[in-house]
């Protein structure tokens, strides 16, 4: 068996990585089997990591294991629905029998979407390092889809072990800007290595979060965003050009803003402890502290409703098909 290498990154947010390749399974539960004859290969099997140990190992550490965080997330991430929405509708088109898998699915909201559009002779594969969420997936995917057969969650770190070829499409929702700029590369050729001839990524990412979550973060941890995140904010002509390096042709690119609005403040401080993984938490701010904040960016009560705007990228870019495909 090869050795499973965890490559150094951020200290803060995991991420998919380009690594060598293991011929074992970890563990698979009964939700998980009916997806490993689609991803069993010879040469490429998926690891999947029940369980996370905590703190840090071989470079990475681990988080969200904390299940009202995952909760948090699920109840107050409306622009990431909302937009994923949009990019299934208008760019991903999933259609019968496809199988297609959802990089970084979080709470599995829009996966069980395309896994009823994928139908049952399609299949869908969630995959996010963050358990909870992936615990909150299993359980409102079988209430949401009308196809519960056809769609699986994975909880783990997976490094380059995607079986290569059989997906039809993969989706990303608000994901990509998590991958470190060393690994960019690394990862963008693992997703065209996956994706059949002819299959296409569809993402959209974080360009910017708006005036208030940076010096939300500062006033928690002394950090800026960024650094305490592990979040990357990047260009377009960044990221069209990884994808062209790895050999994938862009179809369309385009940078965007949009407001995001909040019933209130307290949802919107809320939100921002939930994907810091309770790193930037409202609740630990000194009272004065809080409303000096609240004061210079013009916020006058936590329940009055919020809205902030970020910038977004979105980047289709399809594998080639060969001349037998």
């Amino acid at each position: 068996m090869n050795e499973i290498v965890h490559a150094p990154h951020t200290k803060y947010a995991p991420t998919l990585l380009h690594g060598p390749l293991t011929s074992s399974i970890k563990s698979v539960d009964r939700s998980e089997k009916s997806c490993m004859t689609l991803l069993s290969s010879k040469q490429h099997q998926l690891i999947i990591v029940q369980k996370y140990l905590s703190g840090r190992a071989d470079g990475m550490e681990v988080v969200g294991k904390n299940s009202k965080l995952a909760q948090l997330y699920e109840n107050h991430s409306r622009l990431q629905y909302r937009l994923g929405k949009q990019l299934i509708t208008q760019h991903l088109r999933p259609s019968s029998g496809q199988r297609v898998l959802d990089l970084g699915c979080g709470t599995g909201r829009l996966a069980t979407e395309i896994a009823v559009a994928v139908g049952p002779t399609g299949s869908v594969l969630g995959v996010d390092p963050n358990t909870e969420r992936i615990r909150v997936a299993k359980v409102e995917s079988r209430r949401r889809t009308e196809c519960p057969q056809n769609i699986s969650f994975i909880s783990g770190v997976v490094h380059d072990a995607l079986p290569y070829g059989k997906f039809d499409a993969i989706f990303s929702n608000f994901v990509l800007h998590w991958v470190q700029d060393e690994h960019m590369a690394a990862t963008v050729a693992s997703i065209e290595k996956c994706l059949k001839p002819g299959g296409a990524l569809c993402a959209i990412l974080t360009a910017s979060t708006g005036p208030y979550s940076d010096d939300l973060s500062r006033l928690c941890t002394g950090l800026g965003e960024e650094e305490l995140t592990g979040m990357r904010f990047r260009s377009l002509d960044f990221l069209t050009r990884q994808l062209s390096k790895a050999g994938l042709e862009v179809e369309d690119a385009f940078q965007d803003d949009t407001e995001a609005p909040f019933p209130t403040a307290w949802h919107y401080f809320h939100f921002i402890k939930a994907y810091s993984e309770g790193k930037v938490d409202v609740d630990k701010i000194p009272a004065a502290d809080l409303s000096k904040f609240m004061s210079s960016h013009g916020i006058q009560n936590l329940d009055d409703k919020f809205a902030t705007r970020i910038t977004y990228l979105t980047v289709v870019a399809r594998k080639p098909r060969t001349n037998d495909a």
